[in-house]
């Protein structure tokens, strides 16, 4: 679903101020959960109200099958989903684990109350009525600086900031005063967003392999195999350069044009099968799949988990002197809300080419 924008404000409250999920979860039986939910009643005087929603025991699992959760025992158990994948070569025949997905239950069923307050308050809480199901909402993607509110109530600051992408921290100003307010405030928190999510920079990698392993099928005396993706190969890495030279603004279109648009990427899977190359095939599976989602759903959300500002000489820098933060040295660590909150440590050079939004929150 496309509800990164969730459950990255989740993760941010959940590392910064755990309590206040604690309290949205206001009971638990054996077979249902009610959560605590804010919308807002009043718009010029910005006044917010509480409800709860309750929610029944079963999840929807795989698009098909609806599983039962004992909830009061079982509320922070994670729930797997395995997929596993048959490869046959020659007389060989291998089962491989495809991917392990893991959350905890609680977040599913909170996603399912969150459905329903969509379709009654809008997902942002913010009003508005839609004969859409709540699980169309919420899957048509969000803001995460207006998803707060849903949590909080009333805010004191929710504000978003565009990157200046491939910029230095002095053209980047205003966004890394959020990134020093995240790290010094503890009433703040910050969502940053990007089109690719590094995935074209996976893909990139990925194409490097595909050059060897066709050059490796030449070298086994399979000239037709190498030459069958060698110009595919060499047209894809020219489209990729173009998306990462592209302005922010256009990079949803490059990328569309990479993803469904382009025949080198998708007519790939032929010859890497030819070639002989199992795991590449699987990850140019699980690549293109990913891409295809993004195209969909624009934007990743990641939640921002801690910042280290330092200048050239290793020296903390403080929020007079931001400008002076060295690009290499300096770090910005985020989550992952999709791979279960998994770190991603990027130098700050790295994390102002590859965002290009930041979401800034601040409690009351």
């Amino acid at each position: 679903m496309g509800t990164c924008y969730f459950l990255a404000t989740l993760l941010t409250i959940l590392k910064r101020q755990p309590q206040v999920i604690r309290n949205t979860i206001r009971e638990v039986t054996d077979d249902s959960v009610t959560f605590r939910f804010y919308h807002r009643t009043d718009a010029e005087q910005d006044t917010w109200q509480a409800d709860t929603y309750k929610v029944g025991d079963k999840i929807l699992k795989s698009g098909r099958d609806f599983v039962g959760l004992k909830l009061s025992e079982d509320m922070t158990r994670p729930v797997y989903d395995i997929q596993r994948c048959l490869n046959v070569k020659g007389t060989k025949m291998l089962v491989r684990v495809e991917e392990v997905h893991e959350t905890a239950m609680w977040s599913l069923l909170m996603e399912k109350a969150l459905a329903l307050f969509a379709q009654k308050h809008g997902k942002e809480g913010t009003g508005g009525t839609t004969h859409q199901s709540g699980y169309d909402l919420i899957d048509e993607g969000g803001s995460a600086y207006l998803q707060y509110g849903v949590f909080y109530g009333k805010l004191a600051e929710n504000t978003r900031t565009d990157l200046v992408g491939g910029g230095t921290p002095a053209t980047n100003i205003e966004v890394m005063r959020k990134l020093y307010q995240v790290h010094t405030d503890p009433k703040a928190f910050a969502v940053a967003g990007d089109f690719d999510g590094g995935m074209v920079d996976v893909l990139d990698g990925l194409v490097t392999r595909m050059v060897q392993a066709f050059r490796g099928a030449e070298d086994d005396g399979a000239p037709g195999r190498e030459a069958a993706g060698k110009e595919q190969v060499k047209s894809l890495r020219a489209q990729i350069d173009a998306y990462k030279q592209a302005e922010v603004r256009d990079k949803t279109d490059r990328l569309g044009e990479i993803v469904e648009g382009s025949d080198d990427l998708n007519n790939l899977r032929g010859p890497l099968d030819e070639a002989g190359h199992p795991e590449l095939t699987r990850k140019y599976d699980h690549i293109i799949n990913h891409l295809l989602s993004r195209v969909q759903h624009g934007r990743h959300a990641y939640a921002l988990h801690a910042v280290h500002l330092v200048d050239g000489d290793g020296h903390a820098v403080d929020g007079e002197h931001l400008a002076d933060a060295d690009p290499e040295a300096s770090t910005v660590t985020l989550l992952d809300p999709h791979r279960g909150g998994v770190d991603k440590v990027y130098s700050l050079e790295k994390f102002l080419t590859v965002y290009d939004r930041l979401d800034l929150v601040k409690r009351l």
